[in-house]
Order: structure tokens, then sequence, then C-alpha cells
């Protein structure tokens, strides 16, 4: 199944959280778990994650904090993904490492890591700004939702009339 891990949608949450905040308003650790109702020491975790990758910046001090370093528009879901968890690969041989003992030989590797980089390249389009809207989808994606896969097999009607 693919997934979305806990981290991740925690760290959405804090970025969202930030993001409510005005442009040089400060939120500390603390604050930001009490808005968020997730544990100071996970709050901490992911605010020290996210401060690597420079999409949350932080200033020490009793007058501290933290704030987000860009617009909400300009953060994107495979940003915060990617600052968590890392690369994303939904297979081994979509990874950058190519661990896979197939790799060589194997025939579907390609569609592997073209997938990957379809649902990475999708994620790239979605801001954190966002996120705080239902986002719109296009109509060639719902036309198909609403159309038989061509990858499931549809029953066949074998009964004679």
């Amino acid at each position: 199944m693919l997934r979305i891990n806990k981290m991740v949608d925690y760290a959405t949450l804090i970025l969202n959280c930030l993001s409510t905040q005005q442009v040089q308003t400060l939120l500390s650790a603390k604050e930001i778990a009490d808005i968020t109702h997730i544990a100071r020491p996970t709050v901490s975790k992911i605010l020290k994650m996210l401060s690597r990758v420079e999409l949350v910046s932080a200033k020490r001090g009793i007058i501290g904090g933290y704030r987000l370093t860009r617009a909400p528009d300009k953060i994107t879901i495979a940003q915060i993904l990617t600052a968590i968890e890392g690369p994303p690969a939904l297979t081994e041989c979509a990874s950058t490492q190519n661990r896979c003992a197939q790799h060589e030989t194997c025939p579907v590797k390609h569609n592997w890591k073209m997938i990957n980089h379809f649902i990475l390249t999708t994620l790239d389009k979605v801001s954190l700004a966002d996120m705080l809207k239902p986002i719109a989808i296009p109509q060639l994606l719902l036309s198909h939702l609403h159309s038989p896969s061509p990858i499931i097999a549809q029953p066949q009607n074998n009964a004679k009339k």
C-alpha cells in the first residue's frame, strides 16, 4: 500500500501552523506542539529535519522560535516528504541506490521508475498553500477515474443470447 507516513503528515501540519502566522512571527516548539496537538519531542525532531533542508529557519534564545523560510505556495509536498523520509522510491529499483538483486535483468524496472517519477512530479505540483484548500482535480484525471481501468481485467459476459 502506498502511504505517507505519520511524520510527513505531522510535518505538513507543523508547516501549516507556521504558515498561518505573520511573516516575522516566531513560534517555539512548545507553542507549535500546543497548537497542533503533536507531542513536543516529535515537533522538535521534525523541526530539526525541516530546518536542515531550509524549509524553516530557527532563531535561538528566549525570544527565539521557528518560521517558514518561504511562502507556503513555494513549499511542495515533495519537498516535505523528501525532508522527512529522504528521496521517495516505490520500489528498490526506483531508488537511487539500485539495491535490488534483479536490477540488471528486471524487465519492469523502467516502468517502476516512470511510475515513481510520475508520483514525485505530482507531489511536487502540490504546495503547502494548496493543502489549505480543496485541490481541483484536472478534468482529464476525473475522466480516467470514471472509466474502466485497462489494468484490471473486466469480467467477460460469456452468456449466449
